[in-house]
C-alpha cells in the first residue's frame, strides 16, 4: 500500500516574519533552513516535496516547511491546518519523513514537526524508517508530462504508452490545471488508467461519460484492447473502478 501523503494540510499561508531562516523554493513549495542544513539540501527537499505533491486541487497552493538539524537528526517543520491534522493517522506523517530521509538525507532520521503558520510546534512525529518490502515507496512510477496532464507509469506498463496517454488525455480534456494519472496493469494484466479525483466528483460522473473516455483511450493508445479506468485519491488509492471491454 502506498503511503498517504496529505499535502492539503500544508496549504496555509505562513505569517510574515524575517527570522525563519534562509529560503529556497520549488514552484509553490517554500523551504526555510537554518545552520546545519545546506542550501543544496534545502533545495533538494523543496524539489522532492514538489514532486510528491500530486493533488490537482491543491497543487498550486503555497506550502511551507522549515529544516533544522539536531545532531544527526533533521527536524522538518510542516505548516498544517490546526483543525484537521489530528484526524490524520500518524503513519501518514511518518511516511513523509521516511521519504525525505531516503531521498534527500541519505537515510538520516527526519522528524516531522507539525506546526502553526508561525512554525510553532503542535506535534512531533518521530522518524520511523520505511518498510519497503521490495517496493520503492518513494515514487508512483516514472512521470511523463504533456502540458497539464501528468502520467505516472509503473514498471508493469510501458513509458511509450504513458506518453501517448498523456497527449491523448490533454487533447480530450484540455485541463486548465494539472491533472494526475497513473498507468499500470491490474492482476489480470489489463492496462489500468487511474485518475486522481475525489469520492464526490467520481460519484457525479456518469457511466456513459466514463465509457466514452475509456473508448477513446482504448482506441487511441491500446489498439482497441480492454482497459480498466479507475478514480483514485491523491495517493492512487482506488475510489471507483470501471472496466471497459469493446466486445
Amino acid at each position: 500500500m502506498k503511503p498517504l501523503i496529505l499535502f492539503l494540510l500544508a496549504a496555509i499561508t505562513l505569517t510574515s516574519c524575517t527570522n525563519y531562516g534562509k529560503k529556497v523554493k520549488s514552484s509553490n513549495i517554500e523551504v526555510y533552513y537554518n545552520d546545519g542544513i545546506t542550501e543544496e539540501q534545502a533545495q533538494a527537499t523543496a524539489d522532492y516535496i514538489y514532486k510528491l505533491d500530486t493533488d490537482p486541487e491543491t497543487k498550486d497552493n503555497k506550502k511551507s516547511f522549515q529544516l533544522n538539524k539536531d545532531g544527526d537528526t533533521i527536524n522538518c517543520k510542516m505548516v498544517v491546518n490546526e483543525e484537521k491534522f489530528k484526524d490524520i493517522p500518524v503513519s501518514s506523517f511518518e511516511a513523509i519523513g521516511g521519504l525525505i530521509s531516503d531521498n534527500v538525507f541519505d537515510g538520516k532520521p527526519v522528524n516531522m514537526v507539525l506546526s502553526t503558520n508561525k512554525f510553532k510546534p503542535l506535534q512531533t512525529v518521530y522518524f520511523k524508517k520505511l518498510e519497503k518490502n521490495g517496493t520503492d515507496l518513494s515514487t508512483y512510477g516514472e512521470k511523463t508530462t504533456f502540458e497539464n496532464v501528468e502520467v505516472y507509469v509503473t514498471k508493469e506498463a510501458s513509458m511509450e504508452d504513458g506518453e501517448a496517454l498523456a497527449q491523448l488525455l490533454n487533447k480530450e480534456m484540455r485541463p486548465t490545471n494539472i491533472i494526475s494519472f497513473q498507468l499500470t496493469k491490474n492482476a489480470d494484466g489489463l492496462n489500468s488508467v487511474r485518475m486522481v479525483s475525489s469520492e464526490v466528483k467520481a460519484a457525479k460522473i456518469s457511466e456513459q461519460t466514463i465509457t466514452d473516455m475509456s473508448e477513446k483511450i482504448s482506441d487511441g493508445v491500446f489498439n482497441g484492447s480492454p482497459i480498466v479506468f479507475e478514480f483514485t485519491d491523491s495517493q492512487f488509492n482506488t475510489i471507483k473502478t470501471f472496466t471497459y471491454d469493446p466486445e
